[in-house]
């Protein structure tokens, strides 16, 4: 009896090695939310941000456990979300590009695209420099107080 007890408890004690959880969690988001998500970022394993249709813009602080809507602009479709760090992020929206220097709770409008185009994503490799994708490609190289236009002529939109 002995015996058999021991061998069902190294066997329940292994499976739980055997067999961890893996996989996705689903997330809770605000009820608000409306529209497909379009992209998320964190910056450490607490602070992030999800941006979507109709102007959703969210953020966590406890690792996704709980959202806190920033912004919800039925106007506006953002597309892609980048923090350089945990106060300055930059939003691509259609026609322009956002920027937030208290880590989202305001943003202001940081450039405005040529031709109304569609910023569809960006990136950046460090606090100064980075690039949206549209009509063409636009690089900053000082935290976005200009852009560069570079106009790539066949490819009407890009993405990151």
């Amino acid at each position: 009896m002995k015996k058999i007890f021991i061998s069902i408890s190294l066997l329940l004690l292994n499976s739980s090695f055997l067999f961890p959880q893996i996989g996705w969690v689903q997330q809770s988001i605000p009820n608000s939310s409306t529209g497909a998500l379009t992209d998320i970022q964190f910056i450490n394993e607490y602070t992030g941000w999800f941006c979507g249709q109709s102007g959703l813009l969210s953020k966590t602080t406890n690792g996704g456990i709980t959202w806190n809507e920033i912004l919800n602009n039925g106007g506006h479709y953002y597309n892609d979300i980048h923090f350089v760090n945990e106060n300055t992020g930059f939003l691509a929206v259609y026609g322009m590009i956002k920027k937030s220097t208290d880590g989202g709770n305001t943003w202001t409008i940081n450039t405005l695209m040529e031709d109304n185009s569609v910023a569809q994503s960006i990136s950046f490799i460090n606090e100064n420099t980075g690039w949206v994708c549209a009509k063409g490609i636009y690089k900053t190289t000082n935290a976005g107080n200009t852009w560069l236009h570079y106009n790539i002529q066949n490819y009407e939109h890009f993405i990151l």
